[in-house]
């Protein structure tokens, strides 16, 4: 059943990368994102993507980590190229990010950590509710960079990632804090 499964997480990211930033591109015009922003298309792929690998992490880690870390840089660059070209923004999925986020989770992955230090304790612990909440933190920074221009603008291209990571981890701890005073 996983063989099948797998077999179809190009299908699926394929019709969420058509259906998403390229159908612009392709078809001259822009389709609803529930159409490509979906379980189906985005969330189904990767969960799959991070099964195949944990089945087949022994060996996919014999490598060694240089050849992930000298991929992470090339496939950045390549990411920001594409969703600047696709549409003049960049932080969504393209064909470069997919590439791009495997190869930071098997870097990650053959990175033997010999202490728990602060950013495993915070990925054991709040990667899930990161990544429950981004998406709303990314829609209310649209919201409120709807209006910005120049300088904010820009800055908020450049670290927009950063920033939802960071808005979503001091939610979670908020809301944390308040349940455990209750």
């Amino acid at each position: 059943m996983w063989q099948l499964a797998y077999m179809i997480v190009p299908l699926l990211l394929a019709v969420g990368i058509v259906l998403g930033k390229y159908s612009n591109l392709l078809f001259h015009r822009d389709f609803y994102a529930f159409l490509s922003r979906n379980f189906l298309c985005v969330g189904l792929p990767f969960y799959l993507i991070g099964h195949l690998i944990a089945e087949n992490k022994e060996r996919l880690l014999c490598h060694k980590k240089m050849i992930y870390a000298m991929s992470v840089l090339p496939l950045t660059v390549l990411a920001v190229a594409e969703g600047l070209w696709v549409d003049k923004v960049f932080g969504d999925v393209y064909i470069c990010t997919v590439f791009l986020s495997i190869c930071i989770f098997l870097l990650t992955l053959s990175c033997r950590v010999e202490h728990e230090g602060l950013i495993s304790r915070i990925g054991r612990r709040d990667a899930l509710h990161i990544y429950i909440t981004h998406l709303f933190w990314i829609k209310v920074m649209t919201l409120l960079m709807a209006n910005a221009s120049g300088f904010w603008l820009e800055l908020y291209r450049i670290t927009g990632p950063l920033v939802i990571l960071t808005i979503s981890f001091l939610a979670i701890r908020l809301v944390r804090l308040v349940i455990k005073e209750k």
